[in-house]
């Protein structure tokens, strides 16, 4: 290991969340969706793990000696700015489920923590060297098609369970006989590769596999755009571990995305990316049909455009509601509406992202034209 990989531990510890107080920090735009009340996230861990686990305070040269500007002065290593840009890193972070095997214990301080999606900052961070957090990766919108196929794809054992745990699905999901799951067919490479049988046939699963070579799809894997989680053979899963990547606040050709009903908030979404699902019209209709290939299933905007076209439907834009159990249609749904980027910025230089559909629609908090989720631009 190296010493990205203590501070990684660390920073995923519960005992130094609950120490450094960023334990269920939540964003500002949470706080302000849900409970109305206008908040900073906790900035303790942003400035502690600069200040004493990494950087220090001043700049330092490569013998340890300090950087001085042109004046002969010292210089900051951080600021106030960077340390508030920083602490939206850290929200989100809460404790795992208690597992039974922890003797002593009221809640789980042993595991690392997880990430809740909702209480997650969803705007640009900046570091302290002139750029953003995530310059460094690939862009979401980058990958190839079907990267779940590609050479360097990774899957984790999940085992008897078809829940993603590295993804929020409903829990009622792993119940529910009518979920359909993402079945590999037995001529899939794919499948063989995850399988891993022996000599009688019996499949050797590993805990962690990685594709070395891109794979061609063979059944519902040439159906798809991506997976979440796959099943080699009954009650044996895989989950998806997708690539770190980055999505640009800004992008062409935005589309609106938005839940059940009408009256649902809305916002808008690259449709170049498999973030929402396909909800299929007839012409003199106002409820949606699923036509998906499993339950959970995510898709790009063409695909959604064409599984609808299959049907002889169309994407819904109005709508009252989804065929079917509402836990399994909680998601977004593509609309055949445009959708308008906007920026709101102050006067001190930063700016905020608003979403404008093209129709009137009530969008969610944190791009609505009153949101404060403002950031440094370069």
């Amino acid at each position: 290991g190296n010493y990205r990989d203590i501070l990684r531990e660390i920073s995923y510890n519960a005992l130094m969340a609950e120490n450094l107080s960023f334990l269920q920090s939540k964003s500002s735009a949470y706080m302000l969706e849900r409970f109305q009340i206008k908040i900073s996230a906790d900035e303790n861990f942003a400035r502690e793990i600069m200040q004493l686990f990494s950087m220090g305070v001043m700049k330092i040269n490569m013998d340890g000696s300090a950087k001085l500007d042109a004046n002969g002065n010292t210089m900051l290593a951080y600021t106030n700015d960077d340390i508030e840009s920083l602490s939206r890193a850290w929200t989100g972070f809460d404790l795992q489920q208690k597992r039974g095997n922890i003797e002593g214990f009221l809640s789980n301080t042993v595991d690392p923590m997880r990430i809740v999606p909702d209480w997650r900052d969803k705007f640009p961070k900046t570091e302290t060297t002139g750029g953003y957090i995530g310059d460094n990766y690939p862009l979401c919108n980058d990958f190839p098609s079907k990267p779940f196929l590609k050479k360097g794809a990774v899957y984790r054992l999940l085992g008897g369970s078809n829940l993603p745990e590295l993804m929020d699905d409903n829990r009622k999901f792993r119940d529910d006989e009518r979920t359909v799951k993402a079945v590999l067919s037995e001529t899939s490479t794919l499948r063989s590769l995850l399988c891993n049988e022996d000599q009688s046939g019996n499949c050797n699963f590993k805990n962690s596999v990685t594709l070395e070579t891109n794979h061609n799809c063979t059944g519902i894997e040439c159906d798809v755009d991506t997976v979440r989680v796959v099943q080699v053979q009954p009650n044996m899963f895989y989950e998806f571990v997708h690539p770190p990547c980055v999505t640009f606040p800004f992008y062409n050709d935005a589309v609106k995305i938005s839940r059940r009903f009408s009256t649902d908030l809305v916002m808008c979404a690259d449709p170049r990316l498999a973030v929402a699902s396909e909800a299929c019209c007839d012409v003199d209709s106002t409820v949606g049909e699923r036509n998906s290939v499993y339950t959970g299933e995510r898709v790009t905007f063409a695909t959604a455009e064409n599984r609808c076209t299959s049907v002889s439907k169309s994407l819904c834009n109005t709508m009252d509601g989804v065929r079917g159990l509402q836990y399994m249609n909680q998601g977004y749904y593509w609309n055949s509406d445009s959708c308008l980027l906007q920026v709101k910025i102050k006067r001190d230089g930063t700016l905020t992202i608003v979403h404008k559909p093209s129709s009137f629609s009530q969008r969610v908090g944190h791009v609505d034209v009153s949101n404060e989720n403002y950031f440094k631009v370069y």
